[in-house]
């Protein structure tokens, strides 16, 4: 079984850049993200043996191993964060090292990882994106939150908007325009009082607000409340069966999981398939409206899938209403402004 010599500098070497990919763009969370051969294969060497393999191998844990060339689907994987620790501390080479030097020495690798791969992006302001499932992908995206600001920042785009409940917001309007005419009173509640329902769900299992909009979000989207380990919910708490269980009881997460599957009842009378697959594709057009905008107004720019980085200020009311025409939904978009000399 092969083991690297990490005292060796060419394997620290190989190791550095390996972890700094992964802790820049590998999803925390349980269901991970798509990650292709090619580009683990960049930043890792040879994936299939030797040191590649085992970084790979260390560095994360496979979530979904079905892949389809012809549909351009990659297998998705999420950080090990054991791995992951293990790999760290031999590059730092310091014992129990306190929290902040950690949080510094991931953050400085992960400009650095940025610099490395996508200075010329941030620079000239053009985006070099990946289309799949009628999304644009780009590494950028899956940069920690507490760096985005920064990074987008320093190249100028100090505007972040989001799409405010894109997902429920989106299924719930197209279920009524294919003639769902019955109350979804949990989604409601959610759409007009997102930050409440969030505390609730930390209150009720005892869990940070974080983790709170993590699991929303993971219903959302689909996501079983079952005690299997496999599943993402059952993972994110850690397996806590008395936790799963007051999940499963909440009246309101019940209201909002039934309001869903009337949603997708409407969409699909006779047979539930590829529900994601439509909702990307009308988050997609509702994106390309933005798109629009953004280049007839000569607004530099950065996409992501529900939300986007800008140079300039955008009119909100005026996008607003440009998203009901050409798509028929009623959004709201929320704006923020980040002072790159401040963050």
């Amino acid at each position: 079984m092969y083991e690297p010599n990490l005292n060796d500098p060419r394997v620290q070497k190989r190791a550095k850049k390996a972890y700094a990919f992964c802790i820049a763009v590998a999803s925390r969370n349980p269901s991970g993200n798509t990650m292709s051969s090619k580009w683990m294969s960049e930043h890792f060497g040879n994936i299939n043996r030797g040191l590649g393999k085992w970084l790979k191998d260390t560095l994360l844990t496979c979530t979904d191993d079905w892949y389809s060339k012809r549909a351009e689907k990659a297998k998705k994987y999420r950080l090990n964060e054991r791995g992951a620790s293990y790999i760290r501390d031999s590059l730092i080479g310091a014992q129990n090292a306190s929290k902040a030097v950690l949080q510094a020495f991931d953050d400085q690798l992960i400009y650095e990882h940025i610099a490395d791969n996508y200075g010329d992006d941030l620079l000239h302001l053009q985006f070099r994106y990946r289309e799949s499932t009628h999304r644009l992908w780009h590494g950028l995206q899956h940069m920690p939150r507490r760096i985005k600001p920064h990074v987008f920042a320093q190249a100028g785009l100090i505007y972040h908007y989001d799409i405010e409940n894109c997902a429920p917001t989106i299924i719930q309007q197209y279920a009524q325009q294919c003639g769902m005419n019955k109350q979804t009173l949990g989604i409601d509640r959610y759409i007009t009082n997102k930050q409440q329902v969030r505390q609730h769900i930390s209150d009720l299992i005892d869990i940070d607000i974080k983790l709170a909009k993590r699991i929303i979000q993971a219903i959302t989207n689909g996501a079983r409340l079952s005690k299997d380990p496999r599943k993402d919910v059952f993972q994110m708490l850690d397996c806590n069966e008395d936790k799963l269980d007051k999940l499963k009881n909440d009246q309101w997460l019940t209201q909002y999981r039934k309001d869903f599957d009337l949603c997708w009842q409407a969409i699909f009378p006779t047979k539930a398939k590829n529900r994601w697959h439509t909702y990307f594709r009308l988050e997609r057009e509702v994106l390309n409206t933005v798109i629009m905008y953004l280049k007839t107004n000569y607004i530099n720019h950065f996409l992501e899938h529900d939300g986007f980085y800008t140079d300039k200020p955008i009119d909100i009311a005026y996008v607003q209403e440009l998203i009901t025409k050409n798509n028929k939904f009623v959004l709201t978009i929320t704006g923020e402004v980040y002072n790159k000399h401040s963050i």
